[in-house]
């Protein structure tokens, strides 16, 4: 899933799309969260080892990329760093702020989503989410409704700079912030992830022909909303709620279902079959890595020289997707992933055998009377779903 996530996120890029597959991650990542020990950071060392595990994993590949775009912006006429973009880069802050919307915004507001996983977790134990179904229900029909008075309030608001519309800011006092990026306005998203992780476990199995129905249809209709709208809008012609709702994920009850058939259809979905194949598993462990390199093979050329665009692939950086041929786009892609391989296995991957050896060391002794609660980690950029 992954794999084919980070795809379509890069055919947005480069204008093939107007659907926007950010939303998704956040939901898969609050999944992949809600499907491990709920417990493990609810006390004050179990929260630092919680974050350590995630920021180490995101966080070095994040700030390499930031490394390059900042010498970029050097040898361009755009200038350095303001001060206050030097201090939101280590800390993953760039999402709080306008000062920089590049396409690295989705590690900072999932690194903070993953830091309020545990209050989260905590508060749906305290109201006996887990196990119930008809709460669960509850919970998720909220995180929507959530998502819609979202999409309600910005609609009937002005932009503050028209040029940065599809990132939706708006001025909250002395504040300006974008609201496809900032962390409270995509938390619904991730609490729909969690929320979907609990009632698969709840299910236990039940309804399971059902659910796997459910995920090919919504697979379909997802994907029919990936595709038409781009042959019958322009860009600039794209009806206003129309584009919020492909880009801000208002179609996210229909990823809800497509992950729910898909982890506990019984193995009946086909969309599951076909993306538990090794050859999309291998992908999908790239998918960070691709993520964060993308833009810049997608962009090389403005990159390479600012005043050279032509065959620049990249739409939102505001060049013609004429200039990028199949051919062009193709060879893009296939660097995108060899560069997000060689990353894998010099930087994501030593770092989740590291924390694998280490909870291994910790659990305890298979004949040991009480093992708990114990699920593997996943392996490295499962939970890290970017854009």
């Amino acid at each position: 899933m992954r794999a084919l996530l980070i795809f379509s996120i890069f055919l947005l890029h480069a204008g093939y799309t107007d659907l926007n597959c950010a939303g998704p991650f956040f939901i898969l990542s609050g999944a992949v969260l809600g499907l491990g020990k709920q417990d493990e950071a609810t006390t004050v060392k179990g929260f630092a080892l919680f974050m350590a595990r995630r920021i180490t994993r995101i966080a070095p590949l994040y700030w390499a990329a930031e490394i390059l775009k900042m010498m970029q912006r050097v040898d361009s006429d755009k200038g350095g760093l303001s001060w206050s973009e030097a201090l939101q880069i280590p800390f993953l802050a760039k999402s709080w702020f306008v000062d920089d919307e590049s396409w690295l915004w989705f590690v900072s507001t999932i690194a903070w989503l993953y830091a309020i996983f545990p209050l989260l977790a905590a508060l749906l134990r305290f109201l006996e989410v887990p196990g119930n179904i008809s709460r669960c229900v509850a919970v998720a029909t909220f995180a929507y409704l959530a998502q819609v008075l979202i999409a309600i309030m910005l609609l009937d608001t002005p932009d503050p700079d028209p040029k940065r519309a599809h990132k939706f800011e708006r001025d909250l006092g002395a504040w300006t912030v974008s609201f496809y990026q900032f962390p409270p306005a995509r938390a619904p998203e991730f609490l729909l992830g969690i929320v979907l992780a609990y009632t698969g476990k709840t299910l236990q199995g039940s309804r399971a022909r059902f659910l796997a129905i459910c995920a090919d249809l919504s697979f379909v209709t997802l994907l029919v909303l990936f595709i038409v709208p781009s042959l019958v809008y322009d860009p600039e012609t794209v009806p206003r709620f129309l584009a919020y709702a492909l880009r801000m994920d208002l179609a996210s009850p229909l990823f809800f279902m497509l992950l729910l058939g898909m982890g506990f259809g019984g193995g009946r979905s086909v969309v599951a079959w076909v993306l538990e194949q090794p050859w999309s598993l291998a992908l999908g462990e790239l998918a960070y890595g691709f993520y964060v390199w993308h833009y810049f093979i997608l962009a090389w050329d403005d990159f390479l020289d600012p005043g050279l665009p032509q065959r620049n692939c990249n739409v939102i950086a505001g060049w013609s997707k004429e200039l990028c041929g199949p051919w062009t786009l193709t060879y893009r892609l296939a660097a995108s992933l060899i560069l997000a391989y060689v990353t894998y296995v010099l930087m994501e991957r030593p770092v989740a055998e590291y924390w694998a050896r280490g909870k291994k060391a910790a659990q305890p002794p298979a004949d040991a009377k009480d093992t708990g609660n114990i699920v593997a980690e996943p392996p490295s950029g499962s939970e890290v779903v970017p854009v």
